[in-house]
């Protein structure tokens, strides 16, 4: 954060000066007491298990010039203190005045699967030209989002941030803040689907990123996502898809444009392809990242690249650099088997793009380890026994099964030819299984919602084949 003013903060915000003065300079925003620097303005969030009020003061004597909170300190404590009614809405409106203060494009990221992905790839391509702000990891909710706007400043020559939702509402005070130039959404899934109980509302919920796009900013669309080919806008847009997948021409009317991917190629590692552009060029891309699904991260990539003046061969540049975060699909070479670490979430469309990089990796024996998806309501019986079934028709030689619904992958392997499908309540019972049952040339695809934390059978399979 740029140094700026108790008074700018008290305008962004709506709140009210109860004491201190206008012309003090905070430095930087913080919402963790205990990471205090001196000359900061401390925002006293509130959540299920915690309450920043009670730090207020702690956060002065640590150097804070400024407080924002619902209600103010016990006392005298020398920091200007800004009241508001809610601290959460004040961190979002202080984010988006500040973000107001850089004319510089910001590309806003939504869908239900691959976002983090994809905006590591737009970041990736962006930095060919631009020194660029991203989210980091995952910080895509009401807190996260606004610290990584406050992180803004004259270097910066672009932005790239994630907006996840779980309702409606969310990724419109998102996307109001960050007020993007162009946004991207990946697809429409069944993430979620617990609370919003279809995928159309998952579709309207995912559609309030327009209502922060910028006038004469440009949206970024999925042409082979069957929900997203329905979108109508006045917005400029750019189509993407697979060449062989989509119905290229019929996008192509009025003010929208295409990036296209033809010549597709995937392994356990990485894929290739042709990347075509609106130049009519063609240019040779390979990922280093497996499935075909990050065909479609890339191509959302490409497009946001070229609209803000990156030429191709440094979008392929950007690409063939870009990463994973975290417990996202990497292949390890684990003693003399292949370990697929795929845990850091999942849903019925992610379980599919996973199971078909586990399809097209060679392996003596195929083994998908699969934990509950979380978040499905009264779609969760019906979406882990239709997983199940992709599985078995997609190569999957053996299902170990984990969780409430292990029954039901199950089942539905089972009942689409697979006889070796297993099903454990307990991670320490597949462990066990897992111990006798392994064997070289296995490839272990290990994968399940967050709070399955799948990673630790992961790091049981590195033990047991040392």
């Amino acid at each position: 954060m740029q140094d700026t003013t108790v008074g700018n903060l008290v305008k962004w915000c709506g709140g009210e000066l109860v004491s201190g003065e206008p012309n003090t300079v905070v430095t930087a925003l913080c919402t963790d007491s205990r990471k205090i620097e001196p000359g900061s303005v401390f925002v006293a969030l509130r959540g299920e298990n915690f309450d920043g009020h009670q730090f207020l003061q702690t956060a002065a004597e640590s150097g804070a010039h400024a407080l924002v909170g619902e209600t103010g300190p016990e006392g005298p404590c020398g920091a200007a203190f800004i009241r508001v009614g809610d601290t959460r809405t004040a961190l979002l409106r202080i984010a988006a005045g500040y973000r107001e203060q850089f004319s510089i494009p910001l590309v806003g990221v939504t869908g239900s699967v691959g976002k983090t992905t994809t905006k590591e790839m737009i970041a990736s391509v962006l930095s060919q030209k631009y020194n660029c702000l991203k989210t980091e990891g995952n910080f895509n909710n009401e807190i996260g989002l606004p610290l990584t706007l406050l992180r803004l400043d004259d270097t910066h020559g672009a932005g790239v941030v994630e907006m996840g939702m779980s309702g409606f509402g969310e990724i419109s005070r998102l996307t109001r803040a960050a007020q993007p130039q162009i946004a991207v959404i990946s697809n429409i899934g069944m993430s979620h689907i617990g609370q919003l109980g279809s995928q159309e509302n998952i579709l309207k919920a995912k559609l309030e990123i327009l209502e922060g796009l910028q006038p004469g900013g440009l949206l970024v669309l999925n042409m082979d996502d069957k929900l997203l080919q329905g979108v109508k806008s006045d917005f400029e847009t750019c189509w993407y898809g697979i060449a062989e997948d989509g119905l290229t021409a019929l996008y192509m009317t009025g003010n929208a444009w295409g990036v296209f991917a033809s010549e597709v190629h995937t392994d356990a590692g990485s894929c290739s392809f042709q990347l075509h552009l609106p130049d009519g060029k063609g240019y040779p891309v390979t990922l280093p990242l497996a499935g075909r699904h990050n065909v479609y991260n890339a191509l959302a990539a490409a497009g946001c690249g070229w609209r803000l003046g990156v030429p191709g061969e440094d979008i392929v540049a950007g690409l063939s650099q870009a990463q994973n975060v975290g417990l996202r699909m990497q292949a390890e070479q684990v003693g003399e088997m292949t370990l697929l670490v795929d845990c850091y979430n999942a849903s019925p469309d992610s379980m599919r793009a996973a199971l078909l990089v586990l399809k097209g990796t060679p392996a003596a024996r195929r083994i998908a380890v699969l934990g509950d998806m979380l978040e499905m309501g009264r779609f969760s019986r019906d979406a882990h026994a239709a997983v199940g079934q992709f599985a078995a028709e997609n190569g999957a030689d053996v299902l170990i099964c984990i969780g409430e619904h292990a029954g039901d992958l199950a089942d539905g392997a089972r009942l689409a030819g697979v006889s070796e499908a297993y099903s454990f309540s307990k991670k320490e019972e597949a462990k066990g299984f897992l111990n006798g049952y392994m064997k070289p040339g296995d490839c272990l695809l290990v994968k399940g919602s967050r709070g399955m934390r799948m990673e630790e059978i992961c790091a049981y399979i590195r033990s047991a084949a040392r």
